[in-house]
């Protein structure tokens, strides 16, 4: 039995609860309900693990019904992404990829499919980046929300990391560990470029995809700058590991190019990030072939 407490509005003057069950929903056909998502008309979104399904309860009268009859691949945690009307869903099993849910006409997709195994909890921070829990890597990593760049490596050495929650107001990520039956709290550190919503830096600089590209050893890396300011340009692999850093120094208005040589590295994909004023301008993939 899958207990559902709705969320209600009490009047301002009342600060308790008794912790009274209002109701609660037998979801028939359910078999391994594992994380939980609401959005703010009292709809709750329900992963089922094991039948590879998402269901949407109604809070406000207890109605069910299946919501993605197939997932394809294992639903494990699961995050309303409202801006962008959509359900994200990260899941289990190697590669693990990560879905969307059109919350207009409920059709799944895939977003990436990711370099890692069995991936649990999901969550976002207050500048909308991605945070995901993965079981293989025993860490939680993080993306930006378009999740055009690698992954970053957030918090490392956890155990079996569960799903996760991000306290935006504290920017504190919180992650229940499985094995050791722990809860570790990590303040968010927001490194140079991390923040990419911010505003101001586009407008003044851009940065452009490599030619050619795919590529084999040398590509050219070029960006456009409307005003002085301190530029990095770095290269890192699809796990987010910095390769190398092209550029780390004040440059004036102006268009520049850059020969990267990827003679030393394995074939496969790549990023490059162009940050200036150490805010983020853009991350590009380019494709190095062997």
């Amino acid at each position: 039995m899958f207990q559902i407490l709705p969320v209600r509005k009490f009047p301002r003057e009342v600060r308790h609860t008794n912790a009274a069950e209002i109701f609660n929903v037998t979801l028939s056909g359910s078999t391994f309900l594992n994380d939980l998502a609401a959005d703010e008309n009292g709809m709750l979104y329900v992963t089922d693990f094991t039948n590879r399904r998402i269901y949407k309860v109604n809070t406000l009268n207890g109605e069910w019904w299946i919501y993605v009859a197939s997932t394809t691949n294992t639903p494990n945690g699961i995050y309303v992404d409202a801006v962008r009307n959509r359900l994200l869903v990260c899941c289990w099993g190697s590669n693990a990829p990560v879905k969307s849910v059109n919350l207009a006409d409920s059709s799944i997709s895939n977003i990436i499919t990711t370099p890692y195994g069995n991936c649990d909890g999901i969550s976002l921070d207050k500048y909308d980046n991605v945070y995901i829990s993965t079981w293989s890597a025993q860490s939680v990593v993080r993306y930006d929300i378009n999740f055009s760049g690698p992954a970053f490596n957030v918090v490392s050495g956890l155990s079996n990391p569960a799903d996760i929650y991000v306290n935006k107001a504290t920017d504190t990520l919180a992650v229940p560990n499985a094995s050791n039956n722990t809860v570790t709290f990590h303040l968010i550190d927001y490194p140079s470029g991390v923040n990419s919503n911010q505003t101001g830096i586009p407008n003044s600089a851009e940065l452009y995809q490599n030619y050619p590209n795919p590529f084999n050893p040398e590509t050219v890396i070029r960006f456009d700058l409307r005003e002085s300011k301190f530029i990095s340009l770095k290269i890192f692999d699809i796990l987010g590991n910095e390769i190398t850093s092209l550029l780390n120094e004040k440059k004036n208005s102006g268009n520049y190019e850059l020969k990267f040589d990827g003679g030393s590295l394995a074939g496969g994909v790549y990023f490059y990030r162009l940050t200036a004023d150490g805010v983020s301008v853009d991350t590009k993939s380019m494709i190095l072939l062997k």
